[in-house]
């Protein structure tokens, strides 16, 4: 994967019941010195998960994933009613190729381009390169 490029997280878990309610789930990416980059977790804006029920996937998706070039790895904990349930480190690996975030940008300016314009307060015989 490269940078900019939209990421979709999922998740699959198994539970000991049909359902359970109240779940919070954190993934923490690290870079290769074991630094923690970002926190997903939707616990962080007071929007736990009312219910999961047995057999499905959680899926958190990054627009345009921020982090640069390098290798990360990434650690999942799972809360019910704020303590921890599971905790895996490690879970998996990720790779980023370079990318540009911003991607590619129109010059609004062309004029700005030509090495020989001239520039405002110098006089007409010298012209900035």
């Amino acid at each position: 994967m490269s940078l900019q490029q939209d990421l979709v997280f999922e998740i699959d878990y198994t539970l000991n019941t049909s359902y359970l309610n109240n779940m919070s789930v954190a993934l923490t990416i690290y870079n290769d010195e074991g630094r923690e980059m970002v926190t997903f977790a939707n616990h962080l804006t007071d929007k736990p998960f009312e219910t999961l029920k047995q057999g499905n996937t959680i899926q958190c998706k990054v627009n345009k994933f921020p982090l640069t070039k390098g290798n990360y790895t990434c650690n999942i904990i799972a809360y019910k009613d704020g303590v921890i349930q599971d905790y895996i480190q490690e879970a998996y690996n990720l790779e980023i190729e370079e990318g540009d975030f911003f991607g590619p940008r129109p010059i609004k300016d062309k004029k700005n381009l030509d090495a020989r314009r001239q520039v405002p307060g110098l006089p007409h015989d010298r012209v900035h390169g």
